[in-house]
């Protein structure tokens, strides 16, 4: 037994040169964790035997600490024995070169030999087979249990990868009728986008009419209205001049008035209309009438807004 060995954890090894590299050859690792496990067992249960033992009977003990010398001899022919099982396969080999040589922590120096020398007796005490052969057994049922359970594992994992696989599906395909609707609502905006810009450019156009027109009938009504105005006032200076000449002497006033003052509207929508009245603010005195002190206007005149009904 090498309890420095595989890091710390331990190592038990067969002096049986036909049995230990057939424990070398288990492939599972769960399966060598188990053998070594029993081993160990059956190792440490030898030597609470062999302390009520006789001395007779303890030259037979198999389990015993192994000197630095020894743990180099056993691997070297572990290895060599092992070679001919794996010689088809290097990793496997490499992964038993590891497991056994480069996995081993240096140990202590071994004190110097004394006058007792190492036994080369290589057998198991009595009763050994019997508890190795449940160890097995123990090893073969522990194998099988976690094999059904990783079988059920298994089972469950390909229900649950059915299962999701099934709803991925059915997301998929909803997925894809809203894709479709999102397209088709896509292609109806569209439309009525490039409908829209129609209309606006159109609407673009005949702004920049109207606007023409208003800026050309603005500026002629102003020219109208300042022509009026002199009119007016020459007017107003030969009529002065005409009174003079008759030998009228008389004070001439026009009639003046207020600005509008705006009603409110009848409507607020669909064309209503509304009162506008002003004031005399200056009486004529032989001069010119007052204008009309009513009036009357349209407004509001969009048309009404109608709400949505489907």
């Amino acid at each position: 037994e090498c309890a420095q060995c595989m890091g710390g954890r331990g190592l038990v090894m067969m002096k049986n040169a036909d049995v230990q590299p057939l424990i070398n050859s288990l492939e599972s690792d769960v399966a060598r964790a188990y053998v070594q496990e029993q081993l160990k067992s059956v190792a440490h249960n030898d030597a609470e035997d062999d302390e009520d033992s006789d001395e007779d009977d303890r030259a037979d003990a198999p389990a015993e600490a192994l000197t630095q010398e020894q743990v180099e001899h056993m691997t070297a022919i572990m290895q060599t024995r092992a070679s001919s099982e794996v010689a088809d396969s290097p990793t496997k080999e490499k992964n038993l070169m590891e497991e056994l040589g480069a996995k081993m922590e240096p140990l202590p120096v071994p004190p110097k030999p004394v006058d007792c020398a190492p036994t080369t007796s290589c057998k198991l005490t009595k009763g050994s087979c019997g508890r190795l052969r449940d160890r097995f057994l123990l090893v073969e049922g522990g194998i099988s249990d976690r094999l059904d359970e990783l079988t059920a594992q298994l089972s469950g994992l390909e229900h649950y990868c059915e299962k999701t696989d099934a709803s991925l599906v059915g997301q998929l395909a909803s997925l894809s009728d809203e894709l479709r609707e999102a397209q088709t609502q896509l292609a109806l905006q569209t439309k009525v986008q490039i409908d829209s810009e129609s209309q606006a450019a159109l609407r673009g156009r005949q702004h920049a009419e109207l606007k023409k027109e208003y800026t050309n009938t603005m500026t002629q009504c102003c020219a109208e209205q300042n022509e009026a105005r002199s009119e007016m006032c020459a007017l107003t200076k030969i009529r002065g001049e005409l009174y003079k000449i008759e030998g009228h002497k008389v004070f001439i006033t026009d009639c003046q008035v207020s600005e509008w003052v705006v009603g409110e509207c009848s409507k607020s929508c669909a064309r209503g209309s509304r009162m506008m009245r002003r004031t005399i603010t200056v009486a004529p005195n032989g001069g010119a009438a007052c204008p009309p002190l009513v009036a009357q206007e349209e407004c509001n005149v969009q048309p009404c807004p109608v709400d949505c009904v489907l």
